[in-house]
């Protein structure tokens, strides 16, 4: 049977073991952070290979048009220079190195292979070049039912926009 003569003791026996531990898990850490940089890298690499294939840039963009547009119509005392800002900023936005990373966090190697070879066939490339107006008319048809159910939720609950 172990015997701590004292309180301090045993803190200090405490802290030794999550010292001694935590340092073999910065170390275990520090190997799996620079193999996963690595990888993650690679990945990148083909994340940015197949946005630069599949249109997703220009989603993102008719995205931000239709944006804009929405909240123009929702701000009508808002200046118009605000809205040209806005759009001169989201436009300027670096698009890429966002979906880069989340392509590369979400897909596979093998996904994202795939994925470039699908985009180099004749009907990746018509889905590619067709991307901008999909995401365009999927952003009015959201933003159509978002609109309309929050004035039904505002009706039912006998809310009124001012």
């Amino acid at each position: 049977m172990l015997f701590i003569s004292s309180k301090k003791t045993l803190i200090r026996l405490l802290l030794s073991a999550v010292i001694s531990l935590s340092g073999i898990s910065v170390i275990q850490t520090s190997q799996a952070s620079v193999i996963l940089q690595v990888q993650d890298s690679k990945k990148i690499l083909l994340a940015r290979q197949l946005i630069n294939m599949d249109g997703s840039k220009q989603g993102f963009e008719q995205a931000n048009q239709v944006g804009i547009e929405t909240m123009r119509r929702n701000m009508p005392t808002v200046p118009n220079e605000f809205f040209e800002r806005l759009s001169k900023k989201l436009n300027a936005y670096d698009h890429e190195t966002s979906l880069a990373n989340l392509y590369a966090q979400v897909l596979s190697t093998d996904e994202l292979n795939a994925l470039i070879n699908l985009y180099s066939s004749p009907a990746g490339k018509s889905l590619a070049s067709k991307m901008g107006i999909l995401s365009q008319r999927l952003a009015y048809q959201q933003n159509q039912i978002i609109e309309t159910i929050v004035e039904q939720t505002m009706n039912e609950m006998g809310m009124s926009i001012q």
